[in-house]
């Protein structure tokens, strides 16, 4: 995919997203500020860092619990996304905020559920939920955008009946 068409369907991605009048995803960050860096575990222990994905030329980061109702939506239209672009440089992490301590049975839960929903990109806990209140997170799920540079260039709180069926229709499109 040339550069252009890339940047063409960044513009309507974060446009489906981000529609004005929509609920803010954060609280005190805002489109155009630099996103904190966090290190968080992988399901395996492994860990992760937001500066991992440098080389993507856009990076979502969605916040995700198994009680919310929109999460399983969410993380599985930016499953397909991801599959279709990740050689186009999109990267995705998955945040879970279950709950600020997780025993052995929520880690199982977790997983399990990301089993399900066939996520291939990584997921991280974020245990103590520091992450969680470093973004401002006002609503699970939430899904932020960032550029190469690591730069918010969009947001969206929940995941709005409209906005499920615009994300439907790009990804038919594409």
């Amino acid at each position: 995919m040339s550069a252009k068409k890339w940047a063409l369907l960044c513009a309507i991605l974060v446009g489906v997203f981000f529609r004005a009048g929509t609920l803010d995803a954060l609280e005190g960050l805002q489109v155009g500020m630099k996103a904190p860096i966090f290190k968080l575990k992988d399901l395996s222990g492994k860990e992760f860092a937001l500066a991992d994905l440098r080389d993507s030329q856009t990076a979502v980061v969605i916040f995700w619990a198994n009680w919310s109702d929109h999460s399983a939506a969410v993380l599985e239209r930016v499953e397909r996304l991801y599959r279709k672009y990740k050689k186009e440089k999109l990267g995705v992490l998955a945040v879970n905020v279950e709950k600020q301590q997780l025993t052995p049975e929520d880690l199982s839960e977790i997983k399990k559920s990301v089993a399900r929903l066939g996520v291939t990109f990584p997921v991280l806990i974020d245990e103590g939920l520091r992450v969680f209140r470093e973004y401002g997170v006002v609503a699970v799920p939430s899904t932020v955008v960032l550029d190469k540079e690591g730069v918010i260039r969009g947001e969206m709180a929940a995941f709005p009946l409209a906005l499920r069926e615009d994300l439907f229709d790009l990804m038919e499109a594409l």
